[in-house]
């Protein structure tokens, strides 16, 4: 059952789901793209072996401090960026991370299939964020690109998520320590 209005607002505010409290709205908690570092994929010729943890995964990436400036996303071009706030999803809860309408409509997507966020989950979200149009986009700092709805499980989770993206502050590269 999706977490909705008032349930919503009350469910944020008494487990500190998000700070922002404007942030929240009936259906959904907006996410904004963080001013802090991201990552883009270089176009050397990187090969990348999935499973692997070999150092052409850090050489596959150039890491970008945006400060205030926008992203800019040539056609075709992605990145890997954080939401600018930090999320703390309680343990009977499930949430799933979509493309703000607006952005989705000039074909950008916010999330390559990875929107999940399990309960128990605390830490900042990472956004796959990827240009599929013709055009140049410029997304200034701070823009709502994303938007989180939570859902109730169906019981409490025994623990808090502990998997290997938990408590980043900064967007998540690939990680295979444990594939």
């Amino acid at each position: 059952m999706m977490i909705i209005d008032e349930n919503l607002k009350s469910l944020s505010k008494a487990n500190g789901v998000c700070d922002r409290e404007e942030l929240i709205e009936d259906y959904c908690i907006q996410i904004r793209l963080s001013n802090s570092i991201y990552y883009r994929p270089k176009n050397s010729g990187v090969k990348i072996v999935y499973g692997s943890s070999s150092d052409a995964l850090d050489d596959g990436y150039e890491m970008v401090d945006p400060q205030i400036t926008p992203v800019i996303l040539e056609p075709m071009g992605r990145i890997l960026a954080c939401s600018q706030e930090k999320y703390s999803i309680p343990r009977n809860v499930f949430g799933l991370v979509q493309t703000k309408g607006s952005l989705a409509r000039l074909f950008v997507q916010v999330t390559c299939c990875d929107g999940q966020i399990e309960p128990g989950f605390v830490g900042k979200i990472t956004l796959e964020i990827v240009n599929l149009s013709p055009f140049t986009i410029e997304i200034p700092i701070l823009s709502k690109v994303a938007q989180l709805y939570l859902f109730q499980c169906s019981m409490n989770t025994s623990k808090p998520y502990t998997g290997k993206y938990a408590n980043h502050t900064f967007p998540s590269l690939p990680n295979f320590e444990d594939f």
